[in-house]
């Protein structure tokens, strides 16, 4: 039956990534900032509220910003990311209000992982937005210098290319493996993952997904005329967490437009 579960938008957690014509397909996961969009959920088992989340990433910022180049970070490779969670606010609330309770305990723990890892993710696909609207903004501001100076499009691309590259490119899919566990997570229920990323579906394919070609009535109760629907399921085996609060196979469908 159309719209009986909760269809998911995967890997991506911001609009501007994904296709217009598929865009109402599904709906956006909230990792816990209190976004106000009905196109977005939030999810029943996070642990952190909106402001620990938002101090969360604010630590997160701090922390980072005290290297002055990715190298600098090196010495930190032997140690686990959680350390530097420990002994913050939110860890220290965290620890107190889950102790002595034992199995609920460790899956709260692999809940607060997920969601801090989708945290961070949300952040960076925050910072690339920011990025892609100043490159716009350069081209711009070059596109009336040019005409000011009465230099045409071809002579720009001549002597300018150099000096003209953009400050930010397409985002990085690459990560998918790590927000795959924690999606399928807080996807909760009968909840499906919507995958619309050609090298997303591809690389499923070597972690075990057979897509499998479906009618979309059963799923949507409008879908593009130009478009497919093909259907793959994971167990949580497969998902790469090594944890167990995941118990259930995860959903995922794919979508792809007729050649």
């Amino acid at each position: 039956m159309p719209g009986s579960n909760r269809i998911i938008h995967f890997p991506f957690m911001h609009k501007e990534f994904v296709a217009p014509e598929i865009l109402s397909l599904g709906i956006f996961l909230d990792p816990g900032l209190n976004i106000q969009d009905p196109s977005y959920f939030q999810p029943e088992r996070l642990i952190l509220d909106p402001r620990q989340s938002r101090t969360f990433l604010e630590q997160c910022m701090q922390f980072g910003e005290q290297f002055k180049k990715p190298s600098d970070m090196a010495v930190l490779g032997v140690q686990k990311m959680e350390d530097f969670y420990s002994g913050t606010a939110q860890s220290i609330q965290f620890e107190l209000s889950t102790y002595g309770r034992g199995e609920e305990e460790h899956q709260d723990t692999e809940y607060l992982q997920a969601q801090k890892l989708l945290l961070l993710d949300y952040a960076l696909e925050e910072r690339i937005l920011e990025l892609q609207r100043i490159n716009e903004d350069i081209s711009l501001s070059w596109s009336r210098l040019n005409k000011a100076l009465g230099v045409d499009e071809e002579e720009g691309e001549k002597f300018w290319t150099v000096d003209r590259e953009a400050v930010a490119s397409r985002l990085d899919v690459t990560s998918w493996p790590k927000l795959l566990w924690a999606f399928g997570l807080f996807a909760s229920g009968d909840g499906s993952l919507l995958v619309h990323d050609d090298f997303v579906c591809q690389e499923l394919e070597e972690w075990g997904a057979v897509w499998q070609e479906k009618d979309p009535r059963l799923y949507f109760p409008t879908f593009p005329s130009d478009a497919e629907l093909y259907i793959s399921v994971l167990g949580p085996e497969k998902l790469g967490s090594g944890g167990h609060a995941l118990t259930r196979d995860v959903q995922l469908l794919r979508t792809a437009f007729k050649t």
